[in-house]
């Protein structure tokens, strides 16, 4: 199972793009992608950013590591 990490630069992205895309700072993705426990809205905007990137959903149940309060 991949990592948020692996699927970001799977879509080619830097951790700074990713955040962007994601309507989020930087501090609240890099806390995101190193496994903080952060609320699902959040989560979920990374997600969906990455689903649209990918061309695939990519869900909470897809990403090792991510863990929702």
């Amino acid at each position: 199972m991949p990592t948020l990490k692996d699927l970001r630069e799977e879509a080619g992205l830097t951790a700074t793009e990713l955040a962007a895309k994601s309507h989020m700072a930087y501090t609240t993705f890099m806390r995101i992608e190193a496994g903080v426990p952060t609320t699902r809205v959040y989560i979920d905007a990374v997600l969906v950013a990455l689903s649209k990137l990918l061309g695939r959903e990519i869900t909470l149940d897809d990403v090792q590591g991510i863990q929702a309060k």
